[in-house]
């Protein structure tokens, strides 16, 4: 009998599902939506009833995105490969770096890298309340999740396995971007409080245009200009530059 996995981004404007029909071998992409998120109205758990009205009857598992806006990840580095000395020291490190008490968040951590003496401890962190918050909201939405993601770093998944070498993935959003590194294995995840966002402001500042003409013209006439960029008219070199500023924050 086939059991059926939905998978749900749920960004700030939009959230994203689709839905898989799984078996013993298989596994089938059955349905995929968009639903737009009213940021202003969509409070709480109302968000997660808007979801679960275009999802089908049947739902055996739901695995979600953490809300990147309250988590973040850490690359650490130690001395030493021993795991058990990695896994008793990593608490020590975090109680340094972050502003919480290490009893009021949830950690998760994968070995990134390992040789040499060191090794490095990719560690994902969000405060407790904040996916006890979520869990219960979705749960009466009849939404209760299986398991709980960071955006940054399920993209690594889209790398194939025979992929040699270091490969970087970005997720371009509206207010965020997602970057994974892979490297025989997840090397790195961050999320980047930037996004398309900032080429539409920056197309507004230069053009003098209101925010929707200028996320229009990032969609239809935006483009960023690689390469020998003399042959191409000075309006295109302008505009190429605008959208150069726009990802500035996301580049550095």
């Amino acid at each position: 009998m086939p059991q059926y996995l939905v998978a749900i981004d749920m960004g700030p404007r939009r959230a994203r599902a689709v839905v898989l029909e799984t078996t013993f071998r298989s596994a089938q992409l059955v349905d995929a939506q968009t639903i737009d998120i009213d940021p202003e109205a969509d409070q709480a758990e109302l968000k997660w009833r808007k979801v679960r009205k275009v999802l089908p009857k049947q739902i055996d598992s739901v695995i979600v995105n953490i809300g990147a806006s309250s988590a973040s990840t850490r690359l650490m580095n130690f001395p030493f490969e021993d795991q058990r000395k990695v896994e008793a020291a990593l608490d020590f490190e975090l109680e340094n770096q972050v502003p919480y008490d290490l009893d009021e968040i949830a950690v998760a951590s994968i070995l990134a890298h390992k040789g040499g003496g060191k090794s490095g401890l990719l560690t994902a962190l969000t405060p407790r309340d904040s996916i006890a918050a979520q869990i219960r909201n979705m749960k009466s939405a009849d939404l209760e999740p299986r398991s709980m993601v960071m955006t940054a770093g399920t993209l690594a998944e889209l790398v194939p396995a025979e992929t040699s070498g270091p490969t970087a993935v970005l997720s371009l959003g509206e207010t965020e971007a997602h970057l994974a590194v892979v490297n025989d294995g997840l090397r790195f995840a961050r999320t980047i409080r930037a996004g398309g966002a900032t080429v539409d402001r920056a197309l507004a500042k230069k053009y003098k245009l209101d925010p929707e003409q200028a996320k229009h013209a990032k969609e239809t006439e935006a483009r960023l200009l690689l390469g020998d960029k003399e042959q191409e008219s000075d309006e295109a070199r302008e505009i190429s530059e605008a959208v150069a500023t726009g990802l500035g924050a996301v580049l550095r």
